[in-house]
């Protein structure tokens, strides 16, 4: 009976979503494409666009339409070269290169801009491949570090 009751206190608790300041944002620039996760969606049917700020947390940028809070999307990181810095890491080959990477993020804040009819869209992301995240995270180092150099 005890154990019921542990169930249940978990069941009202809310759940409790990074906030923009807890995601260690880093602010670059980097195309991306994305779509809300639904099974009916096409890959042909994404919003190209680019990163206002990434990291292993969370993802902002901007949309020309507005997504709803929570939910699911589907996007592809395209680091220039991607390909490339992937061959470093893996010990396996590919006829037609990747151009891209994807993860899986949910929206947490959706406003309007001010200045323009766009949406920001701050996302937590839910799922990012090891590799990928360190390819994500040297692209970072290289391109952030060149900007003091």
């Amino acid at each position: 009976m005890n154990s019921g009751k542990n169930l249940e206190q978990q069941s009202n608790k809310k759940q409790k979503f990074q906030t923009k300041s807890e995601m260690d944002l880093i602010s670059i620039q980097i195309p991306m494409k994305f779509i809300e996760f639904k099974i009916s969606n096409k890959i042909s049917s994404m919003e190209q666009t680019q990163t206002a700020a990434i990291s292993e947390k969370g993802i902002v940028f901007k949309s020309n339409n507005p997504v709803e809070l929570f939910s699911l999307l589907r996007i592809f990181i395209e680091i220039p070269n991607y390909w490339e810095w992937k061959a470093q890491k893996v010990d396996y080959k590919h006829t037609d290169a990747p151009s891209h990477f994807q993860i899986l993020a949910r929206v947490i804040s959706s406003e309007q801009d001010f200045i323009s009819p766009q949406h920001e869209l701050v996302c937590e992301i839910l799922n990012i491949d090891s590799v990928d995240l360190s390819i994500l995270n040297d692209y970072i180092t290289n391109n952030y570090m060149d900007k003091f150099v």
